[in-house]
């Protein structure tokens, strides 16, 4: 045997040493051996044959040292498992002089890995259930939501009647408050999806400075009534790319959403888009506001994570935009980070692929889109 393999069992004293001859008949043997075995010394002296089977042997001799393990029964009729190393012996000519044999009582880390996986078992089960709960009150909940967004957009617009400014105050309240609402339930459903591993992706050409425009378009009601000035450079190298389009515009909606809250009124966001390396383009979100302590950058991307609370806290949210957006990024093959100095601003970077690879999960044809309307329109 090798000292590789003795280094690799630490052999302890309660281990089973036994040296064998060719025919496997033992020839030597510890005293780890005499318990492990249930035999006294008196019993063991002279010819012990067959403690090496012959397909071992003939096993051991062809590929070297070998380690099985096995169940066994000891005396009063207890399963224990076993593993066993066995390396054939050579003397300085090559020729066979016997065989080496530990064997060690495993059954202790057996049953603690046994134990182990179905405590595994029971949180993968538990987990199931939570996200087809959370699918489920997701799809219930957003049904009668998406009526009340409708009729608030139906009456906001004035489709059955004019209504007077105090009406239409409150009418447009219900209606943001709706949108919010819609948005938190479909981040839920979408890291649910992310755990149970169902959230698929679409891969498309598009062009990455509409796309980018189309989201502007989205926030730019919320940065106006702020005064926030959003200004967009790319780089012309960085034209169409091939990855979810839909999960792409999220990602940009996600940081461009929360730069504009964090960012105290006149101030400026700024994205920026060029390429990173061969293949892979980078996308920053950078911002003039509020900044985030370092100490809190470590829980930046955590689900429910809010960085400030209690009576202090003056920014709605749930924490789960961020942690979203980092699972869609790096289930895309990409990367992100985050870059802050507290008072003065925060830049996020993202880097994906110019083109999303084929081993992604597969597409599908139901798509959850938030509205995206022309840039100029």
């Amino acid at each position: 045997m090798t000292k590789a393999n003795f280094d690799k069992l630490s052999i302890g004293k309660s281990d089973a040493i036994l040296v064998t001859a060719p025919d496997g008949t033992a020839m030597y043997w510890n005293a780890g051996a005499e318990a492990h075995f249930d035999k006294a010394s008196t019993e063991l002296t002279g010819l012990w044959p067959n403690q090496i089977s012959e397909l071992e042997r003939r096993t051991a001799i062809e590929q070297g040292d070998t380690e099985h393990e096995h169940w066994r029964v000891d005396k009063d009729g207890n399963q224990l498992w076993v593993s066993a190393l066995i390396a054939p012996l050579f003397d300085k000519d090559g020729c066979l002089q016997g065989f080496t044999k530990v064997t060690r009582n495993t059954t202790e880390s057996k049953q603690a890995e046994s134990l182990l996986n179905n405590k595994n078992l029971d949180l993968q089960n538990a987990a199931l259930l939570k996200n087809k709960f959370l699918a489920n009150m997701s799809h219930e909940l957003r049904t009668p939501l998406n009526g009340i967004i409708g009729f608030a957009e139906f009456l906001v617009d004035g489709k059955p009647g004019s209504v007077n400014e105090k009406q239409k105050e409150y009418l447009q309240d219900i209606l943001d408050s709706g949108r919010h609402l819609l948005q938190l339930i479909n981040d839920v459903l979408d890291l649910a999806k992310v755990e149970a591993g169902k959230m698929t992706f679409d891969p498309e050409v598009f062009s990455v400075g509409k796309a980018i425009a189309e989201v502007c378009a989205v926030t730019k009601p919320m940065a106006q009534k702020k005064g926030i000035r959003i200004e967009v450079v790319l780089a012309p190298e960085v034209d169409c790319v091939t990855l979810d389009q839909h999960r792409f515009k999220q990602v940009i909606y996600n940081l461009l959403s929360n730069a504009i809250k964090f960012t105290d009124r006149g101030g400026k966001v700024k994205i920026d888009v060029a390429m990173r390396d061969l293949g892979r383009f980078h996308l920053v979100v950078q911002d003039n506001g509020i900044g985030i302590k370092t100490d809190n950058l470590s829980r930046l991307f955590k689900e429910f994570e809010q960085l400030e609370a209690g009576a202090t806290h003056r920014f709605e949210g749930t924490g789960l935009g961020l942690a979203l957006t980092r699972k869609i990024v790096e289930m895309q093959g990409g990367e992100i980070d985050v870059e802050s100095v507290f008072g003065k601003g925060s830049s996020f970077t993202i880097v994906l692929p110019l083109l999303m690879t084929d081993d992604k999960p597969e597409s599908s044809k139901q798509r959850q889109e938030f509205p995206m309307t022309d840039l100029n329109g």
